[in-house]
């Protein structure tokens, strides 16, 4: 990361150009990590349509539309993702995590599971 020197208070100052989004994430176990979002422009994905036009209708906090190009950035799922879009509200601007593919439950317990990769799997 580069810096720059603020003159009048002889400190320095971070270079917000050079960061990257970062999102914490709570682990099972109660342990907080750090994961970085990709780039969207970086992938070719696929998207399930009927899921992406209504999450996009609504923020599920405050309910104000959301727009694509304001994505912050997706997290890869194997073939599945999801991409992180904020609210332009001023009141809310939380970020929604919207999903591009089906997902459903493995066991009684624990995490969805992407359809695409079961079927990528499954032949």
């Amino acid at each position: 990361m580069s810096t720059t020197k603020d003159s009048k208070t002889a400190r320095v100052q971070p270079n917000l150009n050079d960061v990257q989004w970062e999102e914490v994430v709570e682990t099972s176990d109660g342990e907080k990590q750090t994961s970085q979002l990709n780039e969207i422009s970086d992938y070719k994905v696929i998207c399930d349509l009927s899921l992406l036009g209504p999450a996009l209708d609504s923020c599920e906090y405050c309910g104000c539309r959301l727009r694509l190009s304001k994505c912050k950035g997706m997290k890869l799922c194997g073939l599945g993702c999801e991409i992180h879009i904020p609210c332009e509200n001023g009141d809310c601007l939380r970020t929604n995590v919207i999903p591009l593919s089906k997902r459903h439950k493995h066991k009684k317990f624990g995490p969805k599971v992407w359809d695409l990769n079961t079927k990528a799997a499954a032949g």
